[in-house]
């Protein structure tokens, strides 16, 4: 259930031990696949090979442990994402073996892209709604909502500071005659035009 398996490496013979679900985990079995250290990067995407190989070389020379999430096709040439790990062992301050987990996470990486995916969404989704509620569709000038909180915040920060404030209102005129004689969609961009001027 847990998709975990063992593994262990004798430093001194160079001999790498799977236990049962190890091989199952790549799509084979003792009788079609002999599981070495060569053998068992070159099944590991480019990138993850350069990080496991990094890793075991670090725990062979000096004795550091390591727990890697890494990305390797199995046997039959199917795609994984896999946790492994290792813990060593030492004899007179050197390594002489090594062993850990070797786990397929396939599942657990996908639930968790989706999870990332959907809260982006969401967020996306708020950022959306809160551009709705506080600007205006047409121009993205802030509208009367926000400007009203806005000239709150204004009004505070002048008390405190014991400063005047001042309002200025501009208004379009013959804004109408350009709608009648060429249409809301001209007049609706001449709106935009002069919202970024003014911006």
């Amino acid at each position: 259930i847990a998709k975990l398996g063992g593994w262990d490496l004798d430093i001194i013979t160079r001999e790498l031990f799977w236990t049962e679900e190890t091989y199952r985990l790549h799509d084979t079995s003792p009788d079609e696949f002999n599981p070495t250290l060569d053998a068992g990067l070159e099944y590991f995407l480019p990138e993850s090979r350069e990080r496991m190989s990094a890793a075991l070389n670090a725990a062979i020379e000096h004795g550091q442990t390591y727990d890697l999430e890494l990305e390797k096709y199995t046997t039959k040439g199917r795609r994984i994402d896999v946790r492994v790990t290792c813990e060593v062992t030492l004899k007179d301050g050197k390594p002489i073996r090594l062993t850990g987990i070797f786990q397929d996470i396939t599942q657990q990486k996908a639930e968790k892209q989706a999870l990332k995916a959907a809260y982006e969404e969401l967020e996306k989704s708020n950022r959306l709604l809160e551009h709705i509620a506080h600007y205006d569709p047409l121009t993205s000038l802030p509208n009367r909502v926000l400007l009203a909180d806005r000239m709150q915040q204004a009004m505070v920060h002048s008390q405190r500071r014991q400063q005047s404030m001042a309002v200025a209102f501009l208004d379009l005129d013959g804004f109408k005659d350009v709608n009648d004689m060429f249409g809301h969609s001209v007049g609706d961009q001449l709106l935009i035009d002069i919202s970024h001027r003014l911006k």
